[in-house]
């Protein structure tokens, strides 16, 4: 979905210095560039490898301009937003959209949209799960990957905290985040994490198998609930009066050095009931939606 940017006649002109140079450039991961057409504002999200964009146009690129209400002005401004995403990025995009609105006294039109209204979360979610729909119903070629949706919702959340979490660590330990994977025989999406074996780690929420790596490059897959069964004795909890609000419900596990080194002589039990890597092939989670 691609939304563009007006603001009302009647205001003062929009000042694109102070956009780009105190707005968009202090935002972290912002990177701008520019050519003779436009000038884009890529900004990344470093947990999930996504970027999007904003961009300022030379020309206007609102279909059907003329018959939108004259009491607003197009600041030549859009995003694309991307109907196939999971929810939790979505809603991460239009909180971007929502800021710089109010930043900027902006509003904003879109394809979904009769004409120029003022930012409504509720509202542009129903309109990109409709996008999200028709693209779907109108386009056979492209598989589809799906998860449950409370599932997804708590792994995108652990992404969006993974550089919290060293903050509130009372051990050193190696924060993972997850491999995505469509698991061939189930016809299943699932989450992993590599564990190299007596290293000291925290463990997301959510896991279905454990990649278990030890010296000389022997990797075993491992289904999370035998791992756990025999690791989980060693592993500590994140205290949660300590966690982010939005943190609070997940089980966040860790192995602390000392007890890694314990759990690494437990793999050998753990290898009888490991499954093979061939059955898996690797995903991004932004190819993932809610089933």
């Amino acid at each position: 979905m691609v939304i563009h940017f007006f603001r009302k006649r009647i205001s003062e002109r929009l000042d694109y210095a102070e956009l780009l140079d105190e707005y968009f450039s202090s935002i972290p991961n912002c990177t701008i560039t520019s050519n003779d057409d436009l000038v884009d504002i890529a900004i990344l999200e470093p947990s999930f490898d996504f970027t999007y964009h904003y961009q300022i146009t030379n020309r206007t690129r609102v279909p059907n301009m003329y018959r939108l209400n004259s009491d607003y002005v197009n600041t030549n401004i859009l995003i694309d937003i991307p109907a196939n995403l999971p929810k939790f990025l979505i809603r991460r995009m239009l909180q971007s959209v929502d800021e710089l609105c109010k930043r900027f006294d902006l509003f904003i039109y879109h394809n979904y949209e009769k004409d120029i209204t003022e930012f409504n979360m509720f509202n542009l979610l129903a309109d990109i799960a409709r996008e999200q729909h028709d693209n779907i119903s109108n386009d056979n070629t492209k598989t589809h990957y799906y998860m449950e949706q409370d599932k997804l919702m708590t792994a995108c959340s652990y992404l969006g905290i993974m550089k919290d979490i060293s903050e509130v660590m009372t051990a050193d330990a190696v924060i993972l985040p997850y491999d995505v994977l469509y698991d061939k025989e189930t016809e299943k999406v699932v989450l992993s994490v590599t564990w190299q074996v007596g290293a000291p780690t925290v463990f997301p929420p959510v896991l279905d198998y454990v990649y278990v790596e030890e010296e000389g490059n022997l990797l075993s897959v491992i289904p999370a609930d035998i791992f756990f069964k025999y690791s989980k004795k060693l592993m500590h909890e994140i205290a949660k009066d300590k966690r982010i609000e939005y943190a609070v419900d997940m089980d966040l596990l860790y192995l602390n050095e000392k007890n890694a080194l314990k759990a690494k002589k437990q793999v050998k039990k753990m290898r009888k009931s490991m499954v093979g890597t061939s059955r898996f092939t690797a995903i991004k989670i932004t190819d993932v939606l809610e089933k």
